[in-house]
């Protein structure tokens, strides 16, 4: 009998494993800085979640590495670096959210549109910043120009 409830508390644990390993988030992590596909933004359907120039940076997002237990969720950083002028694109996990799903950051000498979202996939997505990032960075144009 004793040998029977340890065999039904291992398979319990192990399905308990594979129903947590299952709930994972998924996100695109990659730096067009060393991977210049992680540039993609677009494919035939205007969905970079069949994107298969993104497909090889799909990864889990691991526990809280701080111990904290905080939800993970995926994050795209576009940034525009002035001098010289390119672009460059960060997708990864994040941690810490913002209260905000996209705001724009002035920094000196490039400007960064960070957006945050929640499921599968979600960082990959041109539609993920488009609407909310061109009008902040407008803003953000606009007051340099007056201040």
């Amino acid at each position: 009998m004793l040998e029977m409830n340890v065999k039904c508390t291992c398979l319990l644990v192990v399905a308990l494993l594979m129903i947590a390993k299952a709930d994972a988030l998924k996100c695109y992590r990659c730096n067009s800085y060393d991977k210049i596909d992680c540039l993609d933004e677009s494919d035939s359907n205007n969905d970079t979640r069949n994107s298969t120039k993104l497909r090889p940076f799909l990864h889990e997002c691991e526990p809280d590495p701080t111990g904290q237990n905080r939800e993970p969720f995926c994050r795209k950083i576009s940034v525009t670096i002035m001098k010289p002028k390119h672009h460059r694109v960060i997708r990864d996990c994040g941690y810490e959210r913002s209260h905000l799903d996209c705001y724009v950051a002035d920094n000196d000498g490039h400007l960064e549109t960070v957006c945050q979202c929640w499921s599968d996939q979600c960082n990959g997505a041109e539609r993920l910043t488009s609407g909310v990032a061109l009008g902040l960075a407008v803003m953000v144009a606009i007051l340099r120009l007056v201040v």
